[in-house]
């Protein structure tokens, strides 16, 4: 089975819910998700364009790294 051929949930499930699906029942849930949102995340740059560490984030900067 596709992600494309499967249709999200009508209406929102809850943890409970979720939990008592079949795991292939949940898995066919979450890819149909990931492909509904795909589009939006290759088109939505302000998803996407971060910077996840500043310039002084990283290189050493520590308190375990630092000369003694």
């Amino acid at each position: 089975m596709n992600a494309k051929d499967v249709a999200l949930p009508p209406k929102h499930l809850s943890a409970r819910e979720l939990r008592r699906l079949s795991a292939a029942e949940r898995d066919a849930i979450l890819s149909a998700a990931a492909h509904h949102a795909e589009n939006e995340y290759r088109t939505n740059r302000q998803l996407t364009q971060f910077e996840a560490f500043g310039d002084n984030d990283l290189h050493g900067e520590s308190s375990n790294t630092q000369a003694r």
